[in-house]
């Protein structure tokens, strides 16, 4: 997982807990998911908090562009007391929810560009 980490992380504003196995198996339960490997590692490296900044290419038009969607922060776990902080996957049920952008996170994070692949005149990803 440090080939995604150590280039993964901006800053932690919210400070969330660090996750230990018991809250990962409580989070699992609650949402009625298995988290994916991929993601449960970078989450025990910074529970959550604005990513260095990244674009997910996209063969479709979304509200945010023509061909791909930013992904400027990851939600972590709260607390189990309360909703912590603004990164946190359990304070909405909307965050809950499945969005599929690849068929596995891992694939996810394999196809991740830095905002820098995107033009800043068109809007556009810049081609290869």
């Amino acid at each position: 997982m440090d080939k995604y980490a150590s280039r993964f992380w901006g800053t932690d504003y919210d400070h969330n807990p660090s996750l230990t196995d018991d809250r990962i198996r409580e989070v699992e339960s609650i949402l009625g998911v298995t988290l994916p490997l991929e993601l449960v590692s970078l989450l025990k490296v910074q529970n959550g908090g604005y990513t260095q900044g990244f674009v997910f290419p996209t063969n479709r038009r979304t509200s945010w562009a023509e061909d791909h969607v930013p992904f400027d922060e990851l939600f972590g776990i709260g607390n189990s007391e309360g909703p912590s902080g603004i990164h946190n996957i359990l304070n909405s049920a909307y965050m809950t929810e499945e969005v599929r952008l690849a068929n596995s996170f891992k694939e996810f994070l394999e196809a991740l560009l830095p905002c820098g692949a995107v033009d800043g005149e068109s809007g556009l990803l810049k081609a290869n």
